[in-house]
């Protein structure tokens, strides 16, 4: 499927950071579902394994209080996302963070996820996560305006997918059996700061890319164009059957 069919660039294999980025408003999006039987899939499979923390108290310590065994969660289906617009740009503030450090660690890509109602899920693949009022962002109220820097001048992703699935769930924890949709980003933190403790809506500091949660399960990101987003992700919570063995 075709999303939002407006005349979009096209995506172009490097960029300099003195390039001028494509219009967002220019965006246009294709999706193509991911054969399971595939070498793509399976790879991201166990990228998608890899980014589970597996110790969310959601899917852990409250089940074990229940006498239930915990959740784990296998990769249903994909869909890759394809924006031409979106992919210059991030390419244009990947040279922009290379240029600006000689550090590999903050050049270093890295993959991040997010939830959220499935409605918005079209909106973000043709323009990704965007800051609470910018003129492309059609969500008109928010919960709250960040824990560590405010919503209104960066966006939010988690470094681990389980951290993401309530949102996309309304708000309520997956049960056995359940699914919902994810979308998968390629992430560049830049230069992160990290900030000890809740600290609210505060401005972006000065000198970094991003800032680190507390916890560093989060990112919080000071430009929308260090996000790609790369896959839809489809994902089913299983009773985790393993035993201690089993982790041997």
């Amino acid at each position: 499927p075709t999303i939002s069919p407006v005349k979009g660039a096209k995506p172009t294999a490097s960029a300099n950071a003195d390039d001028t980025p494509p219009s967002l408003e220019t965006a246009v999006c294709t999706l193509e579902p991911v054969d399971k039987d595939s070498e793509q899939f399976w790879d991201l499979e166990d990228k998608f394994q890899s980014g589970l923390q597996g110790r969310n108290e959601d899917y852990v310590a409250k089940r074990l209080e229940k006498k239930l065994k915990p959740i784990t969660f296998i990769l249903k289906a994909a869909e890759k996302i394809m924006n031409p617009v979106l992919e210059q740009r991030f390419a244009i503030r990947k040279a922009q963070i290379k240029q600006a450090t000689s550090d590999p660690r903050d050049q270093r890509e890295r993959v991040s996820y997010h939830g959220t109602h499935p409605k918005n899920i079209k909106n973000m693949c043709r323009t990704s996560l965007l800051p609470f009022g910018h003129p492309l962002n059609p969500c008109k109220t928010q919960v709250d305006d960040g824990f560590f820097g405010t919503n209104k001048k960066g966006v939010y992703v988690s470094r681990y997918s389980d951290y993401t699935f309530k949102y996309a769930n309304r708000q309520v924890p997956l049960d056995v059996g359940e699914t919902c949709k994810i979308i998968q980003f390629r992430t560049l933190p830049g230069r992160s700061k990290h900030i000890p403790k809740m600290a609210g809506p505060i401005d972006p500091t000065p000198g970094y890319d991003s800032h680190s949660s507390p916890s560093f399960l989060e990112w919080y990101l000071f430009h929308e164009d260090q996000l790609l987003p790369e896959y839809i992700l489809t994902v089913q919570a299983r009773e985790d059957t393993r035993t201690a063995s089993d982790d041997m």
